[in-house]
């Protein structure tokens, strides 16, 4: 591993260590961890602020994400569908259980909660889980009275 990276860790290791209320350090040392494909570190991280803020959904849904990409998939599941069963569920919730239905094979389940994800909050679209669920997305038509046309266009 790269060393300045390691002293970044090191360093954000100490300051959460430091400042246990701050769940928003935790947060950013554990998704910090996910983009350097260190999941199960990651988790260890969001595991313990959560016993300094049990039921952050940040927190949550770092640890269903952490789990996700470690291949904890039971472990994720677990976590997202407790947070679909809430009264407040982040657009976040199901957009991962999108990708863990997808990731399961259930391209119908997956297809219905990206659905749920974009109608809670549009700007979580991905446009790669999108593609891959066969879902497309079109621009509306200059004229709303013109027929939307999908298909391959000829030359």
């Amino acid at each position: 591993m790269n060393r300045p990276n390691q002293d970044a860790i090191d360093a954000l290791r100490e300051a959460v260590k430091l400042a246990p209320d701050n769940h928003q350090l935790a947060d950013h040392l554990g998704k910090t961890l996910l983009k350097m494909s260190r999941p199960s570190e990651a988790a260890d991280v969001y595991r313990d602020a959560l016993e300094h803020h049990a039921g952050n959904l940040s927190l949550q849904l770092g640890l269903a994400e952490c789990y996700r990409r470690d291949g904890r998939i039971s472990h994720s599941l677990a976590i997202v569908e407790t947070l679909l069963a809430g009264n407040e569920t982040p657009a976040e919730a199901y957009l991962l259980h999108a990708r863990l239905m997808h990731q399961q094979g259930d391209t119908h389940a997956a297809t219905s909660s990206y659905r749920d994800a974009i109608d809670a909050d549009p700007d979580v679209a991905d446009p790669a889980l999108a593609s891959l669920l066969g879902l497309e997305s079109f621009a509306a038509s200059e004229s709303d009275d013109q027929p939307l046309r999908v298909g391959w266009q000829g030359n």
